[in-house]
């Protein structure tokens, strides 16, 4: 089990940090609720936590499956809307050379079954909120720069 202590120094638009073991992770009240806006707020967390659990699962798929990858990154954003709360990730996959069409579409399912079974993801999307999943998958060229 994981333990995580949170400090918070100063008033509204002091700083805080969130530790485990020797990593802190700063946390602040975001500008426009006159807070410092210096660190993560509640938003930008659920979006990582949602976000990590995403990734860590592809990335355990992908070997388990033994899917030969060059390059693997992930962009998250908050869409702001006012009657939802919407997150998206923009998930770029770029396969080795030696790869075909059959192995694209094993990791196009990969990363369907990655969001399906995310354990946080399931939490977020049962309390109303959206995940959108964008899919950027490609075969390296031997042409082409990492």
């Amino acid at each position: 089990m994981s333990k995580l202590i949170t400090n918070w120094y100063g008033g509204r638009t002091g700083l805080g940090q969130i530790e485990k073991d020797t990593i802190k992770v700063p946390i602040a009240i975001p500008k426009k609720l006159e807070g410092s806006g210096e660190g993560f707020n509640p938003k930008e967390l659920l979006c990582m936590a949602t976000g990590s659990c995403f990734f860590l699962t592809l990335v355990h798929l992908i070997e388990t499956r033994k899917i030969t990858i060059e390059k693997l990154m992930m962009e998250s954003e908050i869409i702001k809307d006012q009657d939802s709360f919407k997150i998206k990730h923009a998930v770029t996959l770029v396969l080795s050379k030696q790869n075909s069409i059959d192995e694209v579409n094993l990791v196009n399912r990969t990363i369907d079954v990655a969001e399906l079974t995310c354990g946080i993801g399931k939490l977020v999307k049962a309390g109303g909120a959206t995940i959108m999943i964008e899919k950027n998958i490609s075969i390296s060229d031997e042409n082409s720069s990492r």
